[in-house]
């Protein structure tokens, strides 16, 4: 599976937000602290965007073009690459 995490502080505590998918499938999940919060089965695309939630805050990770490991994270309104 091919993977992209971020490291980012949410309200004072670190948290590890990462996104897998198959290259094959197009299935994947989002998991926040290794817990798997989002998934999706197999399909022609991978979805654009995925929203969940990081210690209550909203948030998405966002498939920024044709190219799958180009991935952004917004939490709060904020785009982390």
């Amino acid at each position: 599976m091919a993977r992209r995490c971020f490291n980012v502080v949410v309200q004072s505590a670190e948290v590890m937000v990462e996104v897998e998918w198959s290259r094959w499938s197009n299935a994947g999940v989002v998991k926040v602290d290794g817990r798997v919060v989002q998934a999706w089965g197999s399909g022609l695309w991978v979805p654009r965007e995925i929203t969940f939630q990081v210690h209550g805050q909203p948030a998405k990770v966002v498939r920024k073009g044709l190219f799958w490991e180009d991935w952004a994270l917004v939490i709060g309104g904020k785009q982390l690459e």
